[in-house]
This record gives structure tokens, sequence and C-alpha cells, in this order.
């Protein structure tokens, strides 16, 4: 077998995870946390690419429109028009290139995010405390995060500003082919090729295609246009991912440090070397003490990671009881659990959703959308529960092999509940209201795919029953969306997104 460095440093990476996590369910959470930012770091190049050739595309069609250059007095005009339109071009790309970053950005985050408030929610559970608090704690420290990724600035600048200099240099650099090329004597339908091809595959397609109009361009655009416009995302994203974790990692009660892994990626020993070494707080090597987390990433294009350190289970639930017999033996623990997690409880009381309709009745759907917000009617959905535990364990059994096929294997109980939580937890899930004809007002949350347990799950999909104020329904919904599209008075409350 042919040797991989990729699988070797996935192996050597899993490796220091496992160290890191030490629990069986944590290093899987940890695992399944890295799964999803890596999948969405694969995904991100070709969608950012295609934002680039997408300019390239429409510039193209202004020149082609043009079919032939006019005489020299019409010329300048027509030129002066097509610069008018390029401007247009580039607020085009902006607005596609930020649309995408959004996206990617809440992504990262919601991946940073996810090994400690999977924790967190496990522990919730073992201390027999409400989930929902934990649910919508995490929720906002997603929110804030990505608030804060926006927020920032480098070298004076936001990250609005900076796109905005990535649609100036996309603007730029067609001007310039586009006048040189002009200059030159190339019709409108070679030029339009020649720049979707320097768009593509960078400066050298120019060079080999058309040396006259490399020898006047040379030093005026970039060799390759995207790479800017790649690394600035990838930078971005990688600091989501970052400020997910640390921001995630510092409401936890149980969290102890960051550690910071080093890529075997790195060709030279660099900052991160030393960053990976230094034990600063007497954690260990590379990990910090909260508070205390190093900037990340490094540098752009940084492979690093950022685990957090958390007590086991074990340890916690040592503290935990200690705490509960007296208070005082803990006032970390104590603080905590009044500042921050008794705060989410008073923060948001679910509300009683009473929705205007009954089966056969002609609605209004920007009515139902109107009485409450997506927000209000999740936060309904993740503070409930089952009728019953015998309730939960019948649809378990019915439904247990229902990602068998991505999995590999059956659900078991716990994974079958936790699934539930990554499912309303995950801000691309659409809710849906509609009437079941036998079992009335329902409301459901439903996401086309989600990563969890290091797998892309299919069809993911929890039915709340609105008279009975429980959760009646969880199984992989085969016909996908139309499934609920069919049912009487269907309204989508929020859109499936991404």
């Amino acid at each position: 077998m042919a040797y991989s460095f990729a699988d070797e440093y996935a192996r050597n990476l899993a490796e220091q995870i496992r160290h890191t996590a030490r629990d069986r369910e944590y290093v899987r959470w940890a695992l399944e946390a890295r799964k999803q930012y890596v999948d969405l770091r694969l995904r991100q190049d070709p969608e950012i690419r295609k934002v680039y050739l997408e300019a390239a595309r429409r510039a193209g069609e202004l020149l082609r429109a043009r079919n032939r250059w006019p005489s020299d007095a019409v010329l300048r005009t027509r030129l002066r028009h097509l610069q008018t339109e390029l401007e247009e071009v580039a607020k085009a790309f902006n607005d596609e290139y930020t649309a995408k970053l959004k996206v990617h950005i809440t992504k990262a985050v919601e991946a940073g995010t996810g090994y400690s408030r999977a924790i967190m929610v496990s522990l919730a559970k073992q201390a027999n405390w409400e989930v929902g608090p934990v649910v919508r704690l995490f929720a906002q420290v997603n929110q804030q995060a990505v608030e804060a990724c926006w927020a920032r600035t480098k070298n004076g600048l936001f990250l609005s500003d900076r796109i905005w200099q990535q649609g100036q240099q996309v603007r730029d650099a067609m001007k310039e082919i586009i006048q040189t090329g002009v200059a030159t004597g190339m019709d409108a339908k070679d030029l339009a090729r020649a720049l979707e091809g320097y768009v593509s595959n960078g400066a050298q397609t120019l060079a080999r295609q058309y040396p006259n109009m490399m020898k006047r361009l040379k030093g005026r655009i970039p060799a390759n246009l995207t790479y800017e416009g790649l690394r600035l995302a990838r930078t971005e994203v990688t600091a989501a991912f970052g400020e997910g974790a640390i921001s995630a990692a510092r409401v936890s009660p149980s969290y102890k440090g960051m550690r910071w892994i080093l890529s075997s990626a790195h060709p030279l020993p660099d900052v991160c070397n030393d960053l990976a070494e230094r034990d600063d707080f007497g954690l260990g090597p590379g990990v910090y003490a909260p508070g205390n987390e190093p900037m990340y990433p490094a540098h752009p294009n940084c492979l690093c990671v950022l685990v957090p350190v958390h007590e086991t289970p074990e340890e916690f639930v040592q503290r935990l009881r200690r705490w509960q017999a007296n208070p005082a033996t803990e006032p970390g623990l104590e603080g905590w659990y009044r500042s921050v997690y008794a705060g989410q409880r008073k923060e948001v009381t679910p509300i009683s959703l009473r929705f205007p309709a009954s089966l056969g009745a002609r609605i209004d759907p920007d009515q139902i959308k109107a009485r409450y917000k997506p927000e209000q009617v999740l936060e309904v959905i993740r503070a409930s529960s089952w009728e019953s535990s015998r309730a939960l364990k019948a649809e378990y059994a019915d439904h247990r092999g229902d990602w068998v096929k991505e999995l590999g294997r059956a659900l078991e109980l716990k994974e079958f509940e936790d699934l539930q939580e990554a499912l309303l937890g995950d801000s691309r899930a659409a809710v849906y209201y509609y009437v079941h004809r036998q079992a009335g007002e329902e409301l459901a949350v439903y996401i086309d795919r989600i990563h969890w347990s290091g797998k892309v799950l299919r069809n993911v999909g929890l039915v709340y029953n609105i008279a009975k104020d429980a959760r009646v329904g969880f199984w992989k919904i085969t016909k996908g969306q139309s499934y609920f599209r069919a049912q009487s008075d269907f309204v989508e409350i929020k859109p499936l997104e991404g």
C-alpha cells in the first residue's frame, strides 16, 4: 500500500485528540467536531472559486455582448460604460463572497462549539438539570462568536472591508486585461476567453496564449487572482472555529484549559512549534489556562488544532456531588450555576404555542409566521421532552436502525437522544407547521444532512405535538421535505438553509 501523508497526518491528529479528550465519548465528540470543520474546509475552496468564476463569466458576457469594437471615438465612451458595468460585477462579487463566508463562518463556529456543547449537554443530564438552558446558552455563544468574527479588525479593517478590497482587486484586474486587450487589437470574444482563462487558471494562461498582452500587463495584475480571496476565506473560517472552541469552553464548568496541537504539515519550525511546546501554566505542553488561550490561527493557512481540555465525567461528577452536598465547597461550580445556568433558565420562559388553525381550515401562512419567531418555536421544542420514557423507548425501538447505512450500525439509546439535540442545535435546520389528520397541530424540525459521529446523516426529522406539548416522533424522513409539505395547512416557519 502506498504511503499517504494525509492518512498519516489524520492518524497522528486522531491520536493527539484521544490523548487530550481521554473519555471515550469525549474522544468521539472531539473527532466529530474536527471532521465537521475539515469537511467545511474541503467544500470552501471550490465554493469561493465559483464566486470568482461567476464574476469572470459576467464580465465575459459584457464583452461578448459588444461583439466587435467600434471606432476610436465611440470606443472611449464604450470603455467608460464598461468600467461602470465592472463596478456592478465587483458589487455582485462582494455580495456573493460575503454570503458564502457568512455561511462558512457560522458553520465553523458551530463546529468549534460542538465539542464543549456535547460535553455540557451530557453533564447536565447526569446532574438531572434541564437541558434547555444549556442549549440556549450555546446558541447564544454561537451567535456572539459569529458576531465577534465580523467585528474583528486587522490593520484597522473589518472583515467586510477586506472583502470589499477583494472585489476591488477583481475589478481592477479585469479592467487592466480589457484595456490591454483592446490596445493590442483583440476582438471582444477573444478578450472574454482570455479574461475567463486568467481567472480560472492564473496569469500563466495569458502568458502562454496571449504573449503580447502579457508583455504589456507585466506586474499590473496578480499571478493568481483567487489566491488572496481563498487565503482570506481560509483564515477567517479557521479563526471562526477557534472563536467557537474558546467561547464555548469558557462557559463550561468542566473546562480546564485549551490545548494547541501542532500540525504535522509544518515543513519548518515556526511560532506554532513554540505554542505546542510551552507549559506556562503547569497543565502540560501546549495547554493554556482559561482566559490565556493564544490567538488562533497563528498565521494564514495554519492547520494546527485547538482542543479544549475538560474534566472527565468521573471528575466532574465527584465535584458535582460535593457541590450538591454543600455548595460552599465548590465556589466555582456554585458561581457558574447561579450566574450562567440559572441565568439562562430565567432568560427564556417557553411560551405556550397557539396557532390560528384547525383541520381543513384555510389559513394565512403569513399569519402563522407572524405569530411567533422561529427561535421562539425552537425554544419550546428544545425545552420539551417525550410524553414518557416509555414513549421515547418505543420510538427508539422503531427507528434505531434508520441511519445504519451511514453509520454501519444501529444507534444506542443515548445516541438517539444526542442526535435529537444536535438537530435542534443546528442553525441550518428548517421548522415547519402543519395539521396532521389524526394527531392535530404539529411542528417539525428537519435537516437534509447533519454531521454527527464522524458521518453525514441524511433526512433527520423531529416532530413535536402542540396539544401534548411533547416530542412524538424522531426518524429518518425518507421522503425529505415533501413528507411535511404534503400535510394539511403546511407552513414553512423557517426554511432549510445552505
